[in-house]
């Protein structure tokens, strides 16, 4: 299993953007979660097949349509737990 620990910056606040990302990593069958920064960026945590992974992070880097996705940091790391489904904290 892989992980990767994503910081999403850009217009990402307030436009459903962990709501897609939640069912993006459902419809690939990617466990994790994803939640709001203070600093008005996104972060989240994949873990799954590294080619599923990646095309979850594919696509949150293009984003909902409303979003402006500017920069998604990605750093790939040993998974110290193991999430059950894909969850957005509040």
């Amino acid at each position: 299993m892989y992980q990767a620990h994503l910081i999403i910056s850009g217009n990402v606040q307030g436009v459903g953007f962990r709501q897609y990302v939640k069912w993006a990593a459902r419809k690939i069958g990617v466990s994790g979660v994803v939640w709001n920064r203070k600093d008005l960026k996104v972060e989240a945590i994949l873990q799954g097949k590294k080619g599923k992974v990646s095309t979850v992070i594919k696509l949150i880097k293009k984003g909902p349509p409303i979003s402006k996705v500017q920069a998604v940091d990605v750093a790939w790391e040993k998974a110290s737990e193991q999430f059950d489904g894909f969850n957005v904290v509040k």
